[in-house]
């Protein structure tokens, strides 16, 4: 990489997790634009808030400060012949006593079978599998409530059996999809790209890691459902910008089920304050 002398970085997701991302992204362009090492970086612009995890937080004004440090090596090209993207909250209910109990007591049994969380990062991730009506126990999905599914069944119904892209987080979810739509496919299905953006496919089901980043499938929907949400911002900007790009020609509509009063409702809050940062930060460089 040192012998290139001129390079060009692209990205559609700058600040996609925070300002700490632009550090890794301006060093491979200029080792010395946002100084030499992270270290000394996160030393000027952000504050020490956690020392065990290493967690900074950026200081007042930081965020502009390092997007006037770096205006002069970037090129910010907007598109305005995008199409509207449009976001909907499909909020969805269930019954919460379970839930409550996983949250409290970090345990969760059935009769043949026992959900355990062995720390705060672990419940969360009980949490939201409960949000989406199941919970693994013992390595295998325990189904509580299909609230999800039914919302979804009434969604598409609604949509006219329009083309849609489903995206899922988990295994369970995947199973249950495949289960309720037999004519689903995946991206491990033949030529199922060629066939998406044929129009010959109705439901196209996809993890955001494995559809996130590279892949054109604006010819094919407009339409795009987060069975449950990434903790990602990038992966989850990525994922819809699979149909929402250049060649798309009918505004993108993307459903979000949220199960009221759950972790859901937390993970929608948190992608939306990074997405606050991430405009602000496109704000400062133009």
């Amino acid at each position: 990489l040192r012998e290139v002398n001129i390079r060009w970085g692209l990205t559609g997701s700058f600040t996609s997790n925070g300002l700490e991302d632009v550090f890794g992204q301006c060093k491979i362009i200029d080792t010395a634009l946002l100084g030499r090492t992270k270290g000394a970086f996160q030393q000027q612009y952000f504050t020490l808030i956690n020392k065990e995890f290493n967690q900074w937080a950026p200081r007042a004004g930081a965020l502009a400060q390092v997007m006037e440090r770096i205006k002069p090596a970037t090129f910010l090209l907007e598109s305005y012949t995008l199409p509207d993207l449009n976001v909907v909250e499909v909020r969805c209910q269930m019954d919460l006593a379970k839930y409550k109990q996983m949250k409290k007591d970090m345990v969760l049994e059935f009769p043949d079978a026992k959900a355990i969380a062995v720390n705060a990062g672990v419940v969360t991730g009980k949490l939201q599998q409960m949000a989406s009506g199941f919970v693994y126990a013992d390595d295998a999905p325990q189904w509580m409530s299909p609230h999800k599914f039914d919302a979804l069944d009434d969604l598409l119904a609604e949509n006219q059996r329009a083309n849609t892209l489903i995206a899922y987080n988990f295994k369970a979810e995947l199973a249950e999809l495949k289960r309720r739509y037999p004519h689903a496919q995946t991206l491990d299905d033949d030529n199922v790209i060629e066939r998406w953006n044929a129009g010959l496919v109705e439901l196209l089901l996809v993890h955001p890691k494995s559809a996130g980043h590279g892949l054109n499938l604006q010819y094919g929907g407009c339409k795009v459902v987060f069975l449950s949400l990434p903790w990602s911002l990038e992966l989850y900007e990525q994922t819809i910008g699979r149909l929402h790009r250049s060649g798309q020609k009918h505004p993108v509509w993307v459903y979000l089920m949220i199960t009221d009063k759950t972790v859901d409702e937390k993970i929608w809050r948190a992608l939306r304050d990074k997405r606050t940062i991430s405009d602000i930060a496109i704000e400062e460089l133009k």
